[in-house]
């Protein structure tokens, strides 16, 4: 499941909005918009970072189904899957 950005973004800026509220700061448009910045950078380097994570599968002999009789399930070997986050 890809990060939904502009979820993330919204969610952050309203919780950096609340902490400069709850820091003393008056909770006007100057505040909303320093929060939706902040979040924004905040966001996109966090989406940036989590895209360059590779993810690595091992599927053992039990995982994995093979076709065939009973001994055909004997020399089945783990497999490795990797790929990158998109």
């Amino acid at each position: 499941m890809a990060l939904n950005l502009d979820a993330f973004k919204t969610n952050l800026s309203a919780k950096i909005k609340e902490a400069f509220v709850t820091n003393g700061a008056s909770d006007d448009s100057a505040h909303e918009a320093a929060a939706k910045e902040i979040a924004s950078a905040i966001a996109e380097t966090v989406d940036e970072y989590v895209k360059t994570a590779t993810v690595t599968v091992t599927a053992s002999a039990g995982q994995i189904a093979v076709e065939g009789s009973a001994s055909a399930q004997t020399n089945v070997t783990p497999i490795v899957i990797e790929g990158n986050l998109s």
